[in-house]
């Protein structure tokens, strides 16, 4: 039977003021091959957008992947999941724009090898 490598679930985002705009921690996700993005925030009537972006190592420009609509923060509370069944790029991050309101949000991932 073939060995699993989990990446241990960890947030990306811990307690961002969406008040503002918010750039993630980089997460290396070779050699992963799904992730799961678990967004969940509070507040007074926050509003704005998340995008997931990708880059092909260090060197290489960041760039925004396209989930077929937008994925919006708004509500006094609410939560997101991501699920990203392909990861061929070394990083992710995520990046929140603020359009208005208030809160804090969270972003936890995890990531697993689901080969040999």
């Amino acid at each position: 039977m073939g060995r699993k490598n989990v990446l241990k679930s960890f947030k990306m985002i811990d307690s961002g003021d969406l008040s503002g705009n918010i750039t993630s921690s980089v997460t290396s996700v070779i050699n992963m091959d799904k992730a799961s993005v678990h967004l969940n925030w509070s507040g007074s009537s926050p509003v704005g957008t998340v995008t997931v972006e990708a880059r092909n190592g260090e060197d290489n420009p960041w760039y925004e992947l396209d989930f077929g609509s937008t994925i919006s923060i708004s509500g006094n509370s609410g939560d997101h999941q991501l699920v990203l069944n392909e990861l061929p790029f070394t990083d992710i991050r995520l990046q929140f724009a603020s359009t208005s309101g208030t809160g804090n949000i969270d972003a936890i991932i995890t990531s697993k090898v689901t080969g040999a």
